[in-house]
């Protein structure tokens, strides 16, 4: 209990539903270990939620073939699927964006 005590004054309180997450990322400025913005959509009106970095979204759109998949166990609190694409550079699939979505892709 000491653990979550000291680690509550550190982090924000997780959110109670969809759209107090949708504001607390609006409110956050989200980064890489590189400073680069990692928040790629925060769609309040859809419950859309992606991740990507400037870098990823250059090496995808340069990529010969891409593979997609939608996983529906590996999904946080609030959401119904995580959404992947993939990138196929130097012979190996590179996960490039990350969404999460409320309802089936």
């Amino acid at each position: 209990m000491f653990i979550h005590r000291a680690r509550s004054f550190v982090h924000p309180p997780l959110p109670k539903c969809i759209k107090e997450l949708h504001a607390a990322l609006e409110s956050t400025n989200i980064k890489t270990n590189i400073n680069e913005p990692f928040l790629f959509i925060n769609d309040k009106e859809n419950f859309i939620i992606g991740f990507s970095t400037t870098q990823n979204i250059k090496v995808l759109c340069n990529v010969n073939k891409f593979y997609v998949d939608g996983t529906f166990k590996s999904c946080p609190k609030h959401f119904y699927q995580l959404f992947t694409i993939h990138g196929l550079k130097n012979y190996v699939y590179l996960p490039l964006v990350f969404f999460f979505t409320t309802r089936q892709v």
